[in-house]
């Protein structure tokens, strides 16, 4: 894919399918072109795969904002963003039933009474803040994948050093979104805005179905309908007239001063 020139962002969000084996993660630009993806398993949680599309890419994109449903949104993904220079906007679903993590020894005050848990353990976040500059070092680098570290840390018991401080560290990340989120409508439109795209492009990718009517076969066994990857010109569904849509569209429109870019999971199952 040709390179991008200006600010970009992203979004992740996903979209099920019946008696699913695995799923591809797709990460689309406001233009409504992919610029990654990857095959995962239909099982794995979205959220440790979120920050490979936006690392390992090879395109000119500059992202700057990211959108994803509440899949994709977790303490540890919230901690990380900040590394890399992303602003982490989700959709959270459950956002009336979290809590707001304040710095220790910060009143909660009248407005936000009820919606407070325990304090941000700064301490504990200071005493490994070495480990985790040289764990962000290394997903930066490409020495480790972000999703391999993401579930590797998600994995850890409880008082393992490192897990405990990123999320810790995504607890004030996440507080300080939620509080941005309650009060600038405009980030909430620009989330909708983002999240839409993806919906819009992938209705677009199931409308140019063609030749086996967007079937994956296996020899030997029977045929189950798949939602493909829209990144690949030999995948079953027309993607390079998707891509050729998406192109042609964001060109005969008004080029916006910030683009977006979404990411998007499309699941399906294939008969072994």
């Amino acid at each position: 894919m040709p390179g991008a020139v200006g600010p970009r962002s992203a979004t992740s969000t996903r979209a099920a399918a019946t008696n699913q084996a695995f799923a591809f993660y797709t990460h689309v630009s406001d233009r409504y072109d992919p610029f990654a993806s990857r095959v995962i398993a239909a099982t794995a949680g979205e959220a440790p795969y979120v920050l490979d599309g936006l690392l390992y890419h090879q395109t000119g994109l500059t992202i700057e904002e990211h959108y994803t449903d509440t899949g994709g949104a977790s303490d540890h993904v919230f901690g990380l963003m900040p590394f890399f220079g992303y602003r982490f906007a989700p959709r959270l679903r459950d956002i009336k039933e979290r809590r707001l993590h304040l710095l220790p020894g910060q009143e909660s005050g009248p407005l936000l009474a009820g919606m407070t848990a325990e304090p941000i353990a700064l301490g504990h976040v200071a005493a490994h803040w070495d480990e985790l500059l040289r764990f962000a070092t290394s997903i930066r680098t490409g020495t480790v994948t972000a999703s391999a570290m993401l579930r590797r840390l998600s994995a850890y018991p409880r008082q393992n050093g490192l897990a405990l401080a990123l999320r810790e560290l995504g607890r004030l990340e996440r507080s300080i979104f939620m509080l941005d989120w309650l009060r600038d409508i405009d980030l909430r439109r620009r989330t909708q805005a983002g999240l839409n795209k993806g919906e819009a492009r992938n209705a677009l990718a199931r409308a140019l179905f063609f030749n086996q009517l967007g079937e994956l076969r296996d020899v030997g066994s029977r045929t189950r309908p798949i939602a493909p990857p829209a990144s690949t010109c030999s995948s079953p569904p027309s993607s390079c007239g998707t891509l050729a849509i998406s192109k042609w569209r964001w060109r005969t429109s008004a080029q916006p001063t910030k683009s977006h870019a979404t990411s998007r999971h499309w699941a399906g199952s294939i008969s072994r």
